[in-house]
């Protein structure tokens, strides 16, 4: 399975250097990132394994032309001076998803069939692509929060504003009640070893 999705990738590679995607980086883009959440689908639903490693294939195909766009579009709109520090951090974000992605989705593979988790993680990254996507074009004129505000704003309003808030406040409830990590157990932990103590 992982020889056929890095043969999507070199078949991507390829495509993008005798192509080089559509006029517009956006709707390349576009078409790649539907493209990636379509196949996760459909690896999920493919109740084949032929049918699996098509999907595969294909997988691999727009996961290189994704990041080929993306990579382009920042090394044009990223002063030659901090381009270094834009690819640094993307680097760094590519080698930290990988971990995170196993840490979540390994034990929820415990309570949840792969086949759903792949149609679901496919659908949710249509979805959050868009965004990004029709951000500037097509929604260019639609101002969520008011004044000059656009949907990027409105996400990070969510996201950071609200989400990141409460899970830190779920994490310190789950740490502290007594139906989820307990404060008696997380005292322990964090006094373990040597160092200056929690009180």
């Amino acid at each position: 399975v992982e020889l056929v999705g890095f043969g999507g990738m070199l078949a991507g590679g390829l495509l993008m250097s005798l192509w080089g995607g559509f006029g517009s980086f956006r709707w390349t883009l576009a078409a790649a990132l539907a493209v990636f959440g379509a196949m996760a689908i459909g690896m999920g639903i493919s109740g084949g394994f032929e049918a699996y490693l098509v999907c595969m294939l294909i997988y691999g195909v727009a996961l290189t032309v994704v990041q080929t766009t993306i990579t382009t579009m920042l090394q044009g709109q990223t002063e030659h001076a901090m381009q270094g520090r834009v690819f640094g951090l993307m680097s760094a974000l590519y080698a930290s998803c990988y971990p995170m992605g196993m840490a979540m989705f390994g034990p929820l593979a415990d309570h949840v069939l792969l086949e759903e988790m792949m149609v679901w993680s496919g659908i949710a990254l249509i979805l959050l692509s868009l965004p990004c996507i029709f951000g500037f074009n097509i929604w260019k004129n639609f101002h969520p929060l008011g004044g000059s505000s656009n949907i990027l704003d409105l996400e990070d309003f969510i996201v950071s504003d609200n989400l990141l808030p409460l899970g830190a406040l779920a994490l310190a409830l789950f740490c502290m009640n007594r139906y989820g990590w307990g404060a008696a157990n997380f005292l322990t932990e964090l006094n373990t070893g040597k160092g200056w103590k929690f009180p």
